[in-house]
């Protein structure tokens, strides 16, 4: 990752995803979402390296300071970009591994989780600023039969 301080670009490196195994390629930064200057996360999959069965979604978390590798309970990959919801959590729609999708939400240190109602589902997420509400757009049961927007909150 590289971080920009108003000046120059840093180079501020995440923690191994497997700490025993490498990630040699098929690993992606989904997307990056700024809370404060010391609140940032980073959702990233793993899509497997070829020598191993290992897959999965990941959470990092900035400090201000450093990376670190956040806590995630849920299996699967991320099928969108992290956004911020406006009130110091977060959005991410996950696709598991039974081929349902899930809006997992993280507040006040908790997360959860609700099924998207037509699956793969959303790929984009955007948070309404002064709102708890949130649009997602992506695919409605697949690519024959078109395109959905879904939005939470009022």
């Amino acid at each position: 990752m590289e971080h920009w301080n108003g000046r120059t670009w840093r180079a501020t490196p995440l923690p191994d995803l497997w700490p025993d195994t490498p990630a040699l390629f098929g690993v992606a930064v989904e997307g990056i979402a700024a809370v404060r200057p010391d609140d940032v996360w980073a959702d990233v999959s793993d899509l497997g390296n070829g020598f191993s069965n290992r897959q999965g979604a990941f959470l990092f978390h900035w400090n201000g300071r450093a990376w670190a590798r956040a806590g995630f309970p849920f299996t699967g990959l991320a099928y969108s970009p992290v956004t911020a919801d406006g009130h110091g959590g977060l959005w991410l729609v996950l696709a598991a591994k039974d081929k349902e999708s899930w809006f997992c939400h993280y507040s006040a240190g908790h997360w959860t989780r609700t099924p998207v109602p037509s699956s793969p589902g959303p790929r984009e997420l955007a948070w309404i600023p002064g709102t708890s509400s949130l649009w997602a757009a992506g695919d409605a049961g697949g690519f024959a039969v078109g395109t959905a927007i879904f939005k939470y909150g009022a």
